[in-house]
């Protein structure tokens, strides 16, 4: 077996972890979703995204990385944002009040 079979199977376990740890996140978020319908919050908190984005570019240890991974959960958050939108449009609409 060659090296770049070997380094393609280790993108492929990580790539298992990142799916696994995505259906956590957005297990989460639908969770988020539920609190923010109940009392009526929006659903986009602009501040609290920008702290997150500076938080996870905070985490890099190579910093060169950062705009990669501001791109990464600017997207995670695109995301998790239509879920809620997703979940907030259903719980209004069997919502008889």
């Amino acid at each position: 077996m060659d090296d770049l079979t070997q380094m393609r199977r280790e993108i492929d376990r990580i790539d298992r972890q990142i799916v696994a740890l995505f259906e956590q996140r957005m297990a989460v978020t639908s969770q988020v979703g539920q609190y923010k319908s109940r009392r009526g919050l929006p659903v986009l908190d602009r501040g609290r995204e920008r702290q997150l984005l500076a938080g996870k570019t905070a985490l890099l240890d190579d910093p060169g990385l950062s705009a990669d991974v501001t791109e990464l959960f600017e997207t995670i958050l695109s995301i998790s944002r239509r879920q809620q939108r997703r979940l907030v449009g259903r719980v209004q609409k069997a919502d008889p009040a």
